[in-house]
């Protein structure tokens, strides 16, 4: 057997075992590390009740919506304050872009990406260099494995405004990872784990997954 023959059999068990083992680790991911809640400066009105009840503060229909944004599995209480806030005509472009995107974190936890996508879409319209847009949209993509999508969607996400960069970097890993685009995935990973700088014990440990990565001529 030669060597070529020999990286390259390598790099059949090395790739059968990652592709293995992220079966459910790419939805993990997804779930608990790649979405991006905006939380808002000021709290939004509630319209009045045809019954004149007693309405809630004004911050209460914007906690609930973001709350269902940290929720897990997303709260299907939360789309309701959510679509309170948006029916509201009070609110600005950007405070209704906020909105948007809160209920599409809420949507994807909840396993809906495509109303996700759609209140993204509309979401970039109205917060054009908002980073967290992009992002939440590689992971509705993630999630609906349109794995091409999302590798556009996370860099689209670093080359604008963002707090947190290791999760579009996360997102991007992610996305080449299901390509089965190991060597990028790997140094995607490494970039998000040396910006990380420790804190996402998740982010952390996926480089390595990739230690006994061939050499990259065996990639393709």
């Amino acid at each position: 057997m030669t060597t070529r023959e020999r990286k390259l059999r390598s790099f059949k068990v090395f790739s059968e075992t990652v592709i293995g083992a992220a079966g459910g680790l790419l939805s993990a991911l997804v779930l608990a590390a790649v979405l991006v809640l905006i939380v808002s400066g000021r709290g939004y009105g509630q319209p009045v009740s045809a019954t004149n009840q007693a309405q809630p503060a004004p911050d209460g229909p914007r906690t609930e919506c973001e709350s269902g944004a940290r929720t897990e599995r997303g709260d299907a209480r939360a789309l309701g304050a959510c679509d309170i806030l948006l029916r509201d005509t009070r609110l600005s472009e950007s405070e209704r872009g906020q909105v948007l995107v809160n209920r599409a974190v809420n949507q994807i936890r909840r396993g809906n990406a495509p109303a996700a996508l759609t209140d993204l879409d509309q979401a970039a319209d109205l917060l054009p260099q908002s980073g967290a847009v992009a992002l939440n949209r590689a992971a509705a993509l993630i999630e609906l494995r349109r794995y091409q999508d999302a590798e556009e969607a996370a860099n689209t996400a670093l080359s604008q405004t963002l707090n947190e960069p290791a999760l579009a970097w996360l997102n991007l890993a992610i996305a080449l990872e299901g390509q089965d685009r190991f060597h990028e995935a790997r140094d995607a990973y490494l970039e998000a784990a040396e910006l990380d700088g420790g804190q996402n014990a998740l982010i952390a440990r996926q480089p390595a997954r990739f230690d006994a990565l061939p050499p990259a001529d065996t990639d393709r």
